[in-house]
This record gives structure tokens, sequence and C-alpha cells, in this order.
């Protein structure tokens, strides 16, 4: 069971790098989909790539959660994992939706 909910922020994780390394070009799968980002690479790169820096930053604060979460209270963290595991995901999106306003 561990391992399963190990695997979520390290996804996470593996998922934002090449949003911050600038690889993903504009597409309708992957990445932040707006009409704004979607009309020019300009706006799309860079929100982006702070995008997956947030992204990156929750998955680590998941795995830190978990680690700390797991070595004194397991129990506590089993029953509260899905809260450990959406939280920090859900304030990166909503950084995420400010700063690209912002762009």
């Amino acid at each position: 069971m561990l391992g399963f909910i190990l695997l979520v922020p390290l996804l996470i994780i593996v998922v934002s790098v090449p949003l911050i390394l600038g690889k993903v070009p504009r597409n309708h799968w992957y990445g932040f989909r707006t009409p704004k980002t979607l009309a020019s690479d300009a706006v799309w790169y860079p929100a982006n790539r702070l995008g997956g820096k947030y992204l990156c930053v929750a998955g680590l604060i998941e795995l830190l959660a978990f680690a700390i979460g797991f070595s004194f209270w397991p129990q506590q963290t089993m029953a509260y994992e899905s809260l450990l595991a959406t939280f920090p995901l859900l304030i990166a999106v909503v950084f995420w939706f400010v700063a690209v306003r912002s762009l």
C-alpha cells in the first residue's frame, strides 16, 4: 500500500519535469490549457514552466508529508492520505491560475 501512496507524488514530479524544461509544445492534452495559453507560445511556455515548478513543489511537499506522517503517525497518515495528496496539489493549481492571469 505504501508503494501506491508514494506513486502519486512521484508521478506528479515526473510529469512536471517536461513542463519546467519547456519541452511540451502547445497541445490540447498536456499542460495548462486555457484559451490564453493555447493562443500563443509566448504565454504557453512561461505558464507551463511556472506551473511545472508549482507541481514539482507540490509533489515534494506530498512526499515529505507522507514520510513524516508514516514515521510518526502511520495509522493517522493512512486515514488522511487523500487529504495529504490533494491539498498541496490544489494549492499549486490555484497559484498556477493566479500566475497565468498576470501573463
